[in-house]
C-alpha cells in the first residue's frame, strides 16, 4: 500500500467511480490528507499494485480531476474531458499532482493574512502587512503525535505586526503557554505536536 505522504496529499478511497460519478468516497480518516486549499486538481487512479515510491507511481488508469469540495468522508470532483472508469479496480486514490501546473502543493507556503486555523502539515506564510491577525494550531485531539504545521515571515512583516499563535484545543498548550508571539522578520517556525502532554513545540530557523 503506499505510504501517506502529507506533502503530496495522498488518500485512499472506499468507492470506484465510474465515468459519470461526480463524488468520492474516502477512506475512513483519509479526509485529513486532502488539500487545505480548494479547489485543487488531483490525480485519480488505480494503484494496482505498483510500487509504493509516488515518483515512481504508475498506472493504466489515470485521471486528472479537479477538487471542489471535501465535506467529512465526501468529495466533490470535477471530472475531465475524458473521464475514466474506475469501477473495477484494484485500490483507488487520489493524489497532488506532481507538475506546478497542476497544483499548488501542499508543500509550498500558502499566504495568509487574516485570523486561519492551521490543518497538521499546513505551511503558512503568515502576512501581517493588513495588521495582526492570530493563527491557531489544530487541535491535537485530531492530530497524531509528531504532526507538524509551519509558519514563515517571507513578506518580512511580522517586525511591524506580530503575529499570534494560539491553539484551537481548549487543553491545548504551545511552548508550554497559552500563546505564542511573532514578531522577528524572516524567521520561520515549525510547530511539532507532542501529543502525550498536548503541548506544541516549536524550533525557529
Amino acid at each position: 500500500m503506499i505510504n501517506h505522504l502529507k506533502d503530496f496529499a495522498v488518500a485512499k478511497l472506499t468507492s470506484k467511480p465510474n465515468t459519470a460519478d461526480t463524488t468520492v468516497t474516502l477512506d475512513t480518516g483519509e479526509e485529513d490528507w486532502m488539500p487545505s486549499i480548494l479547489p485543487a486538481k488531483m490525480y485519480m487512479w488505480d494503484y494496482g499494485g505498483y510500487p509504493d515510491s509516488v515518483l515512481a507511481r504508475k498506472s493504466s488508469k489515470l485521471e486528472i480531476v479537479t477538487v471542489t469540495d471535501v465535506t467529512g468522508s465526501t468529495v466533490t470532483i470535477t471530472r475531465s474531458s475524458s473521464p475514466v472508469d474506475f469501477s473495477s479496480g484494484v485500490e483507488i486514490y487520489l493524489g497532488q499532482a506532481l507538475t506546478a501546473d497542476d497544483l499548488k502543493r501542499r508543500d509550498s507556503f500558502i499566504k495568509h493574512e487574516a485570523n486561519y486555523t492551521a490543518k497538521r502539515g499546513d505551511r503558512i506564510n503568515g502576512n501581517t502587512s493588513g495588521g495582526s491577525w492570530t493563527l491557531k494550531l489544530p487541535d491535537s485531539d485530531d492530530c497524531q503525535d509528531d504532526d507538524v504545521v509551519m509558519v514563515t515571515d517571507r513578506d518580512l512583516t511580522w517586525e511591524t505586526n506580530a503575529l499570534t499563535v494560539e491553539c484551537d484545543g481548549a487543553s491545548d498548550t504551545v511552548a508550554d503557554d497559552t500563546d505564542f508571539l511573532c514578531d522577528v522578520a524572516g524567521r520561520t517556525i515549525t510547530f511539532s505536536l507532542d501529543k502525550s502532554n498536548q503541548n506544541w513545540n516549536y524550533i525557529i530557523t
